[in-house]
């Protein structure tokens, strides 16, 4: 009877589903506003690395990370970690021509219609979290309600509550629908994102297969493939971008103000696109192996 039960609460698209899922959603956000943001930073961290977080004197990566989330709380970063409200940001520092194409930007789950799309390829999402993307390819076969449908619950969620990243706390979300990039094989392009800690580039991700069996490469800047797996398997090596050179130097030039940020570009077509920045990769609980590298890379960051 508890498993016949079960499967009906969790049954996407029933009633009790829905119903089961907004009360959980309740329960959540008085759970999140009333455990402080550093005690559930700390249960969380001890739960994926079986140690206490550090917080007092943090030497690796991750715990430098958790520290600037609590105690670095620059305006700049909330508009810089919203997907949309950054794109003025890149503009300013670096001009506009990196921006992906712009199709839609509404606050309105309803307004992601196909009449109010272009014919070529995009990809929607929301400005204020990282996750679910819907892409759209053909406007005459897509299911616009479900999306609309999914639209509706990201935007009532503050994605800060999932792992306390502070700069996601007050971005007002919105739908962001932009041109959906490909390489001459109609895939997907890689994408680069570039580690940089105060203004320096020092290590490239590329991760590869994301939408289905994720796989994960770190360079340095010479692009030397080093032995490292961070959170993800290790992939195979790739050839080096005809546009790295340029990729790093805007990479340096939008983290400038950063003690420590992720910087992401594509690369089409010998043309170079800005992805997003990130100031908590991982939400500060990436593993990495060997261990050593965490607090190799915490030894880039200097606190003040």
């Amino acid at each position: 009877m508890m498993r016949k039960l079960a499967i009906y609460l969790y049954t996407p698209g029933t009633i009790t589903h829905s119903i089961f899922k907004r009360i959980k959603y309740l329960i959540d956000e008085i759970k999140y506003n009333v455990i402080l943001d550093k005690v559930f930073i700390r249960n969380a961290y001890k739960k994926v690395f079986s140690h206490p977080l550090n917080l007092h004197d943090p030497q690796s990566f991750n715990e430098k990370l958790l520290w600037l989330t609590l105690y670095d709380r620059k305006s700049t970063k909330t508009l810089c970690a919203d997907k949309y409200a950054v794109r003025d940001y890149v503009a300013s520092q670096v001009g506009a021509e990196y921006l992906i194409p712009l199709a839609l930007n509404t606050e309105n789950p309803l307004d992601v219609v196909a009449e109010n799309l272009p014919e070529f390829p995009v990809i929607a999402k929301t400005n204020h979290a990282s996750g679910q993307v819907f892409i759209i390819k053909d406007l005459r076969t897509t299911d616009f309600s479900a999306i609309q449908e999914s639209f509706r619950f990201q935007l009532r969620k503050n994605f800060y509550h999932g792992h306390r990243e502070w700069q996601y706390k007050h971005i007002v979300p919105s739908i962001v629908v932009e041109k959906l990039l490909l390489d001459e094989q109609g895939d997907i392009p890689k994408d680069y994102k570039v580690h940089c800690f105060h203004g320096r580039p020092h290590y490239i991700q590329v991760d590869s297969e994301r939408f289905s069996e994720h796989k994960r490469c770190i360079y340095d800047t010479n692009w030397t493939l080093l032995d490292i797996a961070y959170n993800k398997p290790k992939g195979e090596a790739s050839l080096r971008p005809t546009k790295l050179d340029e990729i790093l130097m805007l990479a340096a030039k939008l983290s400038k103000d950063f003690i420590y940020v992720r910087a992401d570009f594509y690369q089409v077509n010998d043309r170079v696109y800005f992805g997003e920045l990130t100031f908590t990769p991982e939400a500060g609980r990436g593993k990495f192996s060997p261990s050593s590298i965490d607090i190799d890379w915490g030894k880039l960051i200097h606190l003040p």
